[in-house]
């Protein structure tokens, strides 16, 4: 059977899972060797041809080349099967097919001999279609002709490299045209030795695949660098026709070759003189057009304050951008090492009609002054000059008569010269000058020097009055000169002297009336008043006279037209895989110069494929979109009406009291949100409800389904017919819905039957091709028992049960259950297993090939015109589904993170180490369990290190010099473009408003970086909120570089105003400050206020007035607010300057928003500003389901504990989320460094692994440190450099383990926190931020060449701890009056608290008073009156006291290396002490009291007691809560249970929450002295409890923990506790891992109406969420 193939013509890349073979032929193969890949060995390109002579390239990457590089050879014919298709988007593209061949891994190639294959390898094209195309960046095309005209080989010199091209002419003989083609490098050389050793011959020429090349608005042909192929009489069939023709033709060619010039087509005389058009100077500064013109004219000065060159991109001619460390060319996206010096001049030029501003780029400057810019600076260096001195060689313009060929491009037609003029070509010829006046008739113009300039100025005093309603432009030419440039109609003559004596009041001084201009700007017209290029420039509009008490700042924004709105335009891109609606801006990075622009937010660049919504029933369609009362009523109640076809109830609540205003409305979930779903049947005495409403009761089931959700006294005949309308729909096309009917119908046939319904959650079709099941997919009805190990997370509703089922968040059907009337078809969401699109991971370097639950609902959220617009049109409902699709999101990753992670432990290497040498195998029973730290973003630790990193910035750079603050503005345009026709709200689109909030802001950002409104940044750390009603908005602090920080309150006027501008000069201004930056009303104006706190305003408004600004005592600025009258009317209240957030103008008027800007200084403010930036989210209590008329909203939270609690979730931050947008970003980066004691490097490993295989990977890997030693060893730069110092100029590469020297950018270092009760780590970490360039531990501990012990001694020799003295004092005084126990128990005391530096030198110095009494109580012990103990005795028995009493405290003096440790031989019994005090008690005196407390008991008591002890006796283990209110006896339940246990000689663990509590418990300790529990507690935080240690024996052995007051701690504490005795009670016999605490008794108890968990600065709400009752245990 002969196979089948398909052609190139039947690719198509939407046809996934499809298994292509063609049959081609190779044309061409070659190699693209790109400069960035010279390192390693290129892609290998080829054009192949099936028999249609359809062609196509095929491309193998660089990976896979060597699998198929030897067996493809041009000419060959190939099968070619299993390979993938993607869009071709290359510039030149060689083959005009739309997608391209990528071989892959599995591919296959075969040799085929077919004699039929066609071998026609030429696709020429005719001239006359060349001449005629107009895209010069198309495909690659063939050409034949014949050769009829040639240049002369040019020689050119292009970035340091010699090149060469010829131009020919080619006739193809068929057409009337002829085209230019343009032969490079070796093409030229090979047809001009061909013309040597063939002469007077015809040349037929053919070049393959050539380029068009558009020049002189002409198009033709050159050659490419890699692809293209030279023929010239070629022995070919093609050659052979084209003779036969043009000899058989009328006309035959001569032989004569025509002469083509050799630099261009048309002449240098004739491009200036008669194809480009002629503009006088006055012409030019009055058209309103650019372009490319013709002018002569006198340089009658040079401008010498803009400096003469730039620096400028080697590769091409553009100006670099400049960092601290690096330099970037935004042209060719590189980072390159220097720079090349160009030439910028900047001159002016007279004509007889007027003067402007040129400006004189490299390519000419060079050519006239016969010098590269860079051989003048060195001259210049050489003679000692300064970078802005200028040079003599430049003077030579000045006085010169020169004919121009000049671009125009216009800023501003307002301005005094409103255009950019930039000189492309210049000639001083005589002849050329003499042919122009003569054609044109212009006049001579005389070259003007500096002194007659002077010349023109005259005294105006007496001008004075009409003078004032001119403008005047100031320009410093040198320094010392002044020239007034006439505006339109103004009188000349008029210097700057003679300005200020015209208006000595409003031009006193340039600080306060001018702006002085940035000497780093770009080079631009210096004569502009628009772009302030002039130093100092003043512009009276009209005869007001100017307001007195306006700033400098205002007094600047008169000159210069207001700021235009930053638009992002309209989303006018389509996705090329998922033909989503995308803008410009969000395209990616990597595609930001393409042509075919790529995007992720949609399709991930083609990862995720999924079947398109289909659209919905007609008549579901009518009620969305139709403008009738059917339709409006049903869109304003769409909520209501969901939930009335609802199969299950969501945990989320909206909440209308947050956002009263026109924001999206927020959301409250208490814990993580789930949908539930009842049984089949109501109980007794219970309405149907939700999916009942399918099966109980349907002859009623309308009004049934109404009365669920709505007050039936409300209740109309609109809304009976919207709901029989969708229950109707609903019955026909949704199979959940048919699946309930068919349980009906069988209940109905027998009521007696005991049915179940499941719920399938597996799916047998593929995800990306199919979401619409049938009825037989999603449910199944069962009679009788179901087995539940065939369940795989089936749902099971069972008939009558009183329990809710939830469903899992990856059940196919968990939208579809909640949402039919979004998903009126039941289409399945988003399983686990969904694969990603076949063209993803073509190579296999990718791990995941399935795609995420984010990445599913952000392919959901987008705008395609195939798809069914009923989700994104579904207001408030879309609000609801958003935020329900983001909590799935945030439940799926949690549930991951605590079930799903590998059990991790964690030990030091040497104790590893030691363990296998003490024959351990198993590291199970070695280390510590560890929990993985959440990194869920937002969470606690996640905004705990960002705001670390934020710190660390600050310590880099100094203080951030601005706080910006920007909120999304709901009215933007972008957004009512989108909505118009659409009804919608922007409040119904949050994605939308999402989406271009986050192109504003990094458009802004974009702003702080490379544009000039703060000038230069350092660096930024912004975090985004959701809030203020529920948008979103961003808090961004800038580092400024220390040129551009604001020094006085003068320079901070310059950027920030708390005004209100002038509403005649500065409308626009007016209107936006009016708009977004009044505060309130508030106070006495409206009382209610959300900012009023106990009838004042929280924001501190109204602000007094000033009339210059100041910082006061605690770093915070008081901004100049002027008296001056200016009022603003707001909600009917007349507001002045005392109302106005402060902000900037220029960002106000850019971005149309609430954009305020704050000035921070350096002092105690920085640390709030910290905190403020990353306080996290709002949250409520669940108290909220409780019904509540009160409307005012709960006080804002500014710190939050986790993500698992009650909170606010706006629809905006949901489609935030789902989009993947980050909330937190900073730059440059902040790389986190730890650091370890030598061999104590951390080791994780899982718990099945071997110690020696742990121990093996661990040596092939250097940690970070390590890595840091091995790098000082080899190069020089890193010696100088400390750890701390190190990610500046090396990076870290964790494939390899190493650092190595970074390329580009920088990065900041950070060093681990570590506290100083940590001993040497602290001290460690103290000299990594010192030392330079060690390469060992020992060099570390080394200073002035003396190698220290320890690390605590280095440091004490670099001075950087204090000694003990004061502490030896305080024990030698407490020694003078008090016992020598109280002293012992002194000395604890201050080693816990971890003051000492050196304990072994107090000990040494205090030691007779600590051990004063050791020899009489041992002559009392022994009754030996004249007993003798050697010293080393006594410190023994000393040293055991302090070991006892430090722990009874829980520590130890091991934890004190210096520290010597008491003798075992001569004090037994430390170890086993925390046992011994368990079960060192009086057992028959514990059963009397046991015995009588039993008598006593009431019911409740002996209830209690009994369950219990039932559960100690049986170990069943068991968790339980003994509530009462004081004086219901718990403490004599404690007292019982521990009395029967103990008299038993079991282990009774008692701890209280509080100190004084446990006192009243026998035995009593505090919890977090007994289980070790962290004092600083969150999430992931567990006890520092190891296996093996005498507090493991001692819980291990623990029958019953009683926990007294519990609901006075966090319920972070007994979380810690569940996850640390499931690790340690794992080889215990009574372990039950899905028990609380391993299956270990606890008993809590407490009083909720008493104290609650203390949260510092936290609400009502914080304080009930940190309880027990809220933890999942």
């Amino acid at each position: 059977m002969a196979t089948s193939f398909n052609m190139i013509k039947d690719l198509d890349i939407a046809v996934a899972n499809q298994v292509w073979r063609i049959k081609v032929r190779v044309i061409k193969i070659w190699s693209i060797n790109l400069s960035e890949e010279k390192f390693r060995r290129p892609n290998l390109e080829m054009v192949v041809m099936d028999e249609l002579g359809d062609r196509i390239q095929c491309s193998v990457r660089n990976p896979l080349r060597r699998l198929f590089e030897q067996e493809l050879v041009e000419g060959n014919v190939y099968s070619v099967a299993n390979f993938s298709i993607e869009l071709n988007d290359q510039k030149y593209k060689p083959t005009n097919h739309t997608l391209r061949v990528f071989f892959k891994r599995e591919s296959q190639i075969r040799v085929l001999v077919d004699i039929n294959f066609p071998n026609n390898i030429f696709h020429f094209v005719p001239n006359e279609m060349i001449l005629n195309h107009d895209n010069p960046q198309s495909h690659l095309i063939d050409v034949i002709g014949l050769l009829t005209g040639k240049g002369d080989i040019i020689e050119f010199s292009k970035n340091g490299k010699k090149s060469i091209y010829m131009v020919i002419e080619l006739d193809d003989m068929q057409s009337k045209g002829k085209i230019r083609c343009t032969l490079w490098e070796e093409f030229a050389t090979q047809l001009v030795k061909h013309m040597e050793q063939y002469p007077n011959t015809e040349f037929i020429i053919i070049v393959q695949f050539a380029k068009f090349n558009l020049f002189k608005g002409t198009m033709g042909i050159s050659n490419t660098n890699y692809n293209s192929t030279l023929y010239i009489n070629a022995d070919l069939k093609e050659v052979k026709e084209f003779r036969q023709r043009f000899i058989m033709g009328n006309d035959k060619p001569s032989n004569q070759l025509s002469q083509i010039a050799s630099d261009s087509l048309i002449s240098l005389e004739q491009d200036l003189i008669n194809h480009t058009p002629y503009k006088s100077i006055s012409e030019l500064k009055e058209s309103t057009e650019g372009g490319i013109f013709v002018t002569i004219g006198t340089v009658i000065s040079i401008d010498t304050r803009l400096g003469w060159w730039y620096k400028g991109c080697k590769m091409c001619f553009h100006s670099l951008k400049e960092d601290e460390n690096s330099y970037y060319c935004h042209e060719c996206d590189i980072y390159p090492n220097t720079h090349v010096p160009r030439f910028c001049i900047q001159m002016r030029v007279s004509d007889e009609t007027d003067s402007a501003s040129f400006i004189v780029y490299d390519k000419e400057a060079s050519k006239f002054l016969e010098i590269s810019a860079s051989e003048l600076r060195l001259r210049q260096i050489s003679k000692g000059c300064g970078k802005d001195e200028f040079p003599v060689e430049i003077n030579s313009f000045r006085g010169k008569k020169f004919l121009f060929k000049i671009s125009v491009k216009l800023d501003d037609i307002n301005a005094f010269q409103p255009c950019k003029i930039t000189v492309l070509k210049l000639t001083e010829d005589p002849n050329l000058l003499t042919s122009f006046s003569s054609k044109y008739k212009t006049f001579d113009n005389t070259p003007i020097e500096n002194t007659e300039l002077q010349s023109l100025q005259t005294d105006s005093t007496d001008n004075s009055k009409e003078i004032s309603s001119q403008s005047c432009e100031i320009i410093s030419l040198d320094g010392n000169d002044d020239f007034v440039t006439p505006k339109r109609g103004m009188i000349a003559g008029v210097t700057a002297k003679n300005l200020l004596d015209i208006f000595p009041d409003n031009a006193t001084t340039s600080s306060s009336k001018c702006r002085k201009l940035s000497k780093e700007s770009d080079f631009v017209d210096v004569f502009d008043d628009i772009n302030l290029e002039s130093d100092y420039s003043i512009d009276f509009q009209d005869d007001n006279v100017i307001d007195e008490s306006a700033t400098a700042y205002e007094i600047d924004s008169l000159v210069i037209d207001e700021e235009a709105f930053w638009d992002a335009g309209d989303p006018s891109h389509t996705c090329i895989y998922c033909k989503a609606l995308m803008w410009d801006h969000e395209r990616l990075s990597k595609s930001i110069n393409s042509v075919t622009p790529h995007f992720g937010l949609c399709c991930m660049d083609g990862k995720v494929e999924l079947p398109l919504m289909k659209q919905a029933p007609d008549n579901l369609k009518a009620l969305y979109f139709l403008d009738d009362e059917m339709g409006r009523y049903f869109r304003k109640n769409i909520r209501a009406f969901n939930a009335m076809f609802s199969f299950t109830s969501m945990a989320g609540k909206i909440n209308h009291k947050i956002n009263n205003g026109s924001g999206p409305p927020s959301f409250i979930l208490s814990g993580q949100n789930y949908h539930s779903i009842g049984s089949l049947i109501p109980q007794a005495n219970e309405k149907p409800r939700f999916a009942q409403l399918y099966i109980y009761d349907t002859d009623n089931e309308i009004h049934n389904s109404i009365s669920a959700v709505l007050p039936v006294s409300s209740v109309g005949n609109l809304e009976h017919d919207i709901v029989c309308m969708l229950k109707n729909m609903l019955d026909e096309h949704n199979p959940l819905a048919q699946s309930f009917r068919y349980a009906r119908d069988r209940f109905t046939e027998s009521h007696s039957l005991d049915m179940k319904l499941k719920l399938i959650r597996r799916r047998e079709k593929d995800g990306r091709r199919y979401n619409l099941p049938t009825a037989s997919e999603v449910a199944a009805l069962v009679v009788g028992d179901i087995d539940d190990s065939l369940l795989d997370r089936d749902i099971i509703l069972e008939t009558k049960s009183k329990q809710l089922k939830k469903i899992d968040v990856i059940h196919p059907l968990y939208l579809a259950l909640q949402y039919p009337l979004i998903f009126p078809y039941g289409e399945d969401g988003y399983r686990t297993g969904i694969l990603a699109a076949s063209r993803y991971n073509v190579d296999g370097s990718k791990k995941r090939n399935t795609i995420s639950m984010r990445e599913f609902f952000a392919f959901r959220l987008q705008m395609r015109s195939s798809e069914s617009p009923i989700l994104l049109n579904s207001r408030r409902l879309f609000q609801q589904f958003l935020v329900d699709a983001y909590t799935m999101v945030e439940s799926e990753r949690l549930s991951f993170l605590r079930f799903n992670q590998p059990k991790l432990r964690v030990e030091k290497y040497k104790l590893l180490h030691e363990s296998l040498v003490r024959g351990e195998a198993d590291a199970v029973s070695s280390g510590q369990r560890i929990i993985l730290p959440s990194t869920f973003t937002g969470g606690p630790r996640y905004m705990f290190n960002n705001c670390k990193d934020a710190f660390a910035l600050c310590k880099h750079f100094g203080y951030p010099s601005f706080l910006v603050t920007i909120t999304c503005n709901p009215e933007w345009d972008e957004i009512k473009r989108l909505l118009i026709g659409t009804g919608l709200k922007a409040e119904d689109r949050p994605d939308i408003t999402s989406r271009v909030f986050k192109i504003k802001l990094n458009n802004l950002i974009r702003d702080f970086k490379y544009g000039d409104i703060f000038e230069k940044i350092s660096g930024y750390v912004c975090t985004i909120e959701f809030q203020k009603r529920g948008l979103p908005h961003a808090h961004i602090l800038l580092f400024m570089h220390p040129l551009s920080k604001p020094r006085s309150p003068d320079d901070i006027d310059k950027l920030i105003s708390a005004q209100i501008p002038d509403k005649r000069r500065r409308p626009k201004l007016y209107a936006a400050v009016e708009k977004f930056m009044v505060h309130g009303p508030c106070g006495k104006y409206n009382k209610n206020s959300p900012c009023m706190v106990n009838g004042l305003c929280s924001k501190y408004f109204p602000k007094q007035f000033r009339q210059r600004t100041v910082v006061d005592e605690a770093g915070f600025p008081k901004y100049c607010r002027p008296k001056n009258g200016r009022t603003i009317i707001k909600k009917g209240a007349t507001l002045d300057n005392s109302f106005i957030v402060p902000y900037n103008p220029t960002l106000l008027l850019r971005y149309g928003c609430h954009i305020n800007v704050e000035h921070t200084c350096q002092t105690s403010a920085i640390k709030y500003l910290f905190k403020y930036v990353h306080k996290g989210n709002d949250r409520v209590t669940a108290s909220f389901y409780q019904t509540s008329v009160n409307g005012n909203a709960p006080p804002i939270v500014d710190e939050i504990n986790n993500y698992y609690d009650c909170r606010y979730i706006s629809a905006c931050e949901a489609a935030w989320r789902l989009y993947g947008y980050d909330i937190q970003v900073k730059e440059p980066a902040v790389i986190r460094l730890p650091f370890h004691l030598p061999d104590e490097n951390p080791v994780i490993f899982k718990e099945y692994e071997g110690i020696q295989d742990v121990l093996s990977r661990v040596d092939a890997k250097f940690t970070k440190l390590q890595a840091w030693f091995v790098v000082n060893k080899y190069f020089p730069l890193a010696r100088s450099l400390t750890y701390c110092e190190f990610p500046q100029k090396f990076v870290w590469k964790d494939d390899i383990s190493m650092w190595i020297p970074r390329k580009q950018g920088y990065s900041i270092g950070r060093l681990t926190h570590v506290p100083r009760g940590n001993g040497e780590d602290y001290y460690l970490r103290l000299l990594l931020n010192i030392q330079k360039g060690c390469t060992s531990f020992e060099e570390i501990r080394t200073v002035d060449g003396v190698t220290h012990n320890t690390f605590k001694e280095a440091c004490y020799a670099l001075g950087l701890l204090q000694d003990d003295k004061e502490f030896i004092d305080a024990i030698l005084e407490a020694s003078t009056w008090a016992s020598a126990n109280y002293v012992r128990d002194l000395f604890v005391m201050l080693l816990i608290s971890n003051n000492i530096a050196c304990p072994d030198f107090v000990l040494e110095r205090c030691y007779k008073e600590l051990s004063e009494d050791i020899l009489f109580e041992q002559r009392r012990i022994h009754h030996v009156q004249d007993l003798h103990l050697s010293d080393e005795h006594i410190m023994n028995l000393t040293l055991a006291k302090i070991e006892d009493k430090m722990q009874a405290n829980g520590r130890s003096l091991k934890e004190f290396p210096a520290m010597p440790y008491p003798s075992l031989d001569l004090f037994h019994g430390l170890e086993d002490r925390l046992l011994l005090d368990e079960v060192n008690f009086d057992r028959s005196l514990l059963k009397q009291q046991y015995m009588q407390s039993l008598k006593t008991m009431t019911d409740e008591q002996r209830s209690a007691f009994d369950t219990i002890v039932d559960s100690v006796n049986n170990d069943r283990g068991g968790f339980f809560f003994l509530y009462g209110y004081g004086g219901t006896g718990k403490t004599f339940i404690w007292n019982t249970l521990s009395a029967y246990l103990r008299c038993g000689g079991n282990i009774v663990l008692n701890v209280a929450s509080s100190g004084i509590a446990s006192l009243l418990l026998p035995n009593g300790r505090t919890a977090h002295s007994r289980f070790k529990i962290p004092l600083s507690i969150n999430e992931d935080s567990i006890c520092n409890i190891k296996p093996g240690t005498p507090l493991c024996k001692l819980i291990c052995k623990a029958k019953l923990i009683i926990w007294d007051e519990a609901p006075m701690l966090s319920k972070y504490c007994y979380e810690a506790l569940d996850k640390s005795l499931k690790d340690i009670l794992r080889f215990q016999p009574s372990f039950n891992p899905n028990l609380p605490f391993g299956g270990k008794v606890v008993v809590l108890g407490g009083d909720f109406r008493q104290i609650l968990p203390v949260i510092p600065m936290g609400s009502r709400q914080d304080i009930v969420q940190a309880c027990i009752s809220s933890s999942y245990l």
